[in-house]
């Protein structure tokens, strides 16, 4: 049992901070050639939501929607990342331009706007047909980004978008219930588990619940959330650690009320 919950903390410390820290890009578009550079300068341009300038280096040519950073971020990548609203729309408006460009790690413009709490770029982004359950390549979708971060209001956003899958895992099995669950993010559950998010997930080589999360990590107020939303308190990991023991060998000092 002992190995179960040293196997949790040791996978889940891992895994979960592996999902907003993604390795460096590819100096391309998923699918595309080569495109045309963007010069730091101009990005700071971007970041700043200077849209006059954009637009003139848009007509101009001097750079076009695809051009990239030398980390392999498009412009509408970095305006969605840095709430540069006026930006974003103007480059969603250029031709030939996706709502889902991804860069070569699979992040996409969402995924940015929903880890860094910029509701009004995700909504444009929706609007425009970005699709809310492309995952990338460690199989986070933005669900996982805007609660990894307690973005509860980007949350909202996306539990409101059309065919939204509120389950949707990662490769390793981790639910943005579940990383919800293990940063304490008990606003970002609630939405979740209001919107029918499964408590009986299993994840990872240990088979953990969300509960066993909350508990190893001591979120009390997490752990009476999913406890409210019946959740499993009996489910056993692989070793039989029931979130219970999980509390316990872990330190908690208890099991909060039912």
């Amino acid at each position: 049992m002992r190995a179960t919950l040293l196997m949790l903390g040791v996978l889940t410390a891992a895994a979960i901070s592996s999902s907003s820290h993604p390795r460096p890009a590819l100096l391309r578009l998923r699918g595309g050639g080569p495109t045309a550079s963007l010069p730091r300068p101009i990005e700071k341009k971007i970041e700043s939501d200077n849209g006059a300038t954009l637009q003139a280096l848009l007509e101009d040519g001097t750079i076009d929607a695809a051009s990239m950073t030398e980390s392999g971020s498009s412009a509408l990548h970095v305006a969605c990342k840095h709430g540069a609203i006026a930006c974003t729309e103007l480059l969603l408006a250029q031709q030939g331009i996706s709502a889902n460009s991804a860069r070569g790690d699979g992040v996409t413009p969402m995924m940015l706007a929903a880890q860094n709490g910029h509701a009004a770029c995700l909504q444009r982004l929706l609007d425009a047909g970005a699709g809310v359950n492309q995952q990338q390549a460690e199989g986070s979708a933005a669900l996982h980004y805007a609660t990894r971060h307690g973005q509860a209001a980007c949350l909202a956003a996306l539990l409101q978008a059309r065919r939204v899958d509120v389950n949707i895992a990662r490769v390793d099995g981790l639910t943005a219930c579940m990383i919800a669950s293990y940063e304490g993010q008990q606003e970002c559950l609630s939405l979740l588990l209001a919107a029918k998010a499964d408590t009986r997930r299993e994840a990872l080589e240990a088979r953990v619940t969300a509960l066993h999360f909350a508990c190893g990590r001591g979120h009390a107020g997490c752990v009476a959330t999913l406890l409210q939303a019946n959740a499993p308190y009996e489910q056993a990991a692989t070793g039989g650690a029931t979130p219970l023991h999980t509390c316990v060998e872990a330190g908690q000092g208890g099991w909060p009320p039912r």
